[in-house]
């Protein structure tokens, strides 16, 4: 992976500087579509089944993390509130 693509991945610029996400989005939303793709070291075609591997090992997977829930007194304090 190029230094371009780690930079729009993890959000550091040359300064080390932490960028926000929506910032790093928007970087690759205003590219021409062959220029995205090619920050992110893809194709049109999609992935290799070899690519898939390397970047699930490297980032792993492509999962939602989901919060823990409100405590039962947290959520009898905001019902409160409401």
């Amino acid at each position: 992976m190029n230094d371009e693509t780690k930079h729009l991945l993890n959000g550091r610029n040359g300064n080390r500087n932490k960028a926000a996400p929506s910032s790093r989005l928007s970087e690759l939303c205003i590219c021409a579509p062959e220029e995205t793709l090619r920050r992110l070291e893809s194709a049109r075609s999609g992935l290799t089944e070899e690519e898939v591997e390397a970047r699930r090992e490297q980032y792993g997977f492509n999962e939602v993390t989901h919060e823990r829930p409100a405590t039962w007194y947290q959520q009898l304090f905001h019902a409160y509130l409401s």
